[in-house]
């Protein structure tokens, strides 16, 4: 992700895909599937005190892939009681449990209906 236009992240970006593409994937021997790429990272407004840019830093997610031999040798993401550890919940939804509201609520914003808890 990055904010495309603003200055030195188009070049920041394309830095780091020459470096994952030409360096990291021949190295581990992978390929990584493109996708959409979020590229407005940047949001400009204006207040009383005048205007506003906030831009998100250069991110690099990964998602990766590769076929099984055997299914006994794989690993999933599980919670386990392991001593002296701590999960640790931040909750940003306010205790309201919304999950992805933005993009709902874009949704059904013709429809007028209420955003679901």
């Amino acid at each position: 992700m990055a904010a495309a236009g603003f200055q030195g992240e188009d070049a920041a970006l394309f830095d780091t895909v020459k470096v994952v593409g030409m360096d990291l994937c021949p190295e581990l021997g992978i390929a990584i599937p493109v996708g959409k790429d979020s590229l407005s990272m940047k949001t400009v407004w204006k207040d009383s005190a005048g205007e506003k840019i906030m831009t998100s830093p250069l991110s690099l997610i990964i998602t990766a892939f590769a076929p099984v031999v055997d299914v006994s040798k794989t690993l999933t993401p599980q919670l386990r009681d392991v001593e002296n550890s701590v999960l640790i919940l931040i909750d940003l939804g306010a205790g309201k449990n919304r999950l992805g509201v933005l993009y709902w609520h874009r949704f059904i914003i013709n429809l007028a209906m209420i955003v679901p808890i």
